[in-house]
């Protein structure tokens, strides 16, 4: 969390695409797109998540496909991020 690399990962895949309880599904290429990071930093971002089991992983072709592990810490990400923004915001 104290990563702000991480966290922005985190907040992306934490966040629904489509439907509320749907969990998002971004290709790593995409990830690194939209954070501004190189692929390969992006990659080892993804593996350090991805070791810490807060990601998982999917191969589809030639990309591969990150998302949250469990639909719980998609949750606790959030109710985190909003806590983060109350006691700022005070």
């Amino acid at each position: 969390m104290c990563n702000s690399s991480r966290r922005y990962i985190l907040e992306l895949l934490a966040s629904p695409r489509e439907a509320a309880d749907q969990i998002s599904e971004r290709r790593s290429g995409e990830i690194a797109e939209m954070i501004g990071l190189s692929p390969a930093t992006t990659s080892e971002h993804l593996s350090l998540l991805s070791s810490l089991g807060l990601v998982s992983s999917r191969r589809e072709g030639t990309s591969i496909y990150y998302r949250i592990a469990d639909h719980m810490i998609a949750r606790s990400f959030h109710d985190l991020l909003a806590a983060l923004d109350k006691h700022c915001a005070s």
